[in-house]
């Protein structure tokens, strides 16, 4: 696991604790971790994860308009 331990930037709970097992975050902690990797004026490298999550943000309106407006199952059936 030595490739992914370059390549992926450790959580700031840490993988593991003093023991060695594998931590298990609590859901805090997950989304506080989700909310410091988009803080774009921590690191500049924030700004790709940020900028997805941001357009996401923006087309979820029309998903719901969508759904509420146009949704049928038989286009669901056309569509698969």
């Amino acid at each position: 696991m030595a490739l992914l331990d370059i390549l992926l930037e450790p959580p700031t709970y840490g993988w593991q604790d003093n023991q060695g097992n594998l931590v298990k975050p609590k859901p805090s902690q997950l989304i506080g971790e989700f909310f410091f990797r988009l803080n774009v004026f921590r690191d500049k490298k924030n700004w790709l994860p940020f900028l997805s999550w941001f357009s996401v943000a923006c087309l979820f309106p029309f998903l719901v308009v969508f759904f509420l407006n146009f949704f049928s199952w038989p286009l669901l059936i056309a569509a698969f």
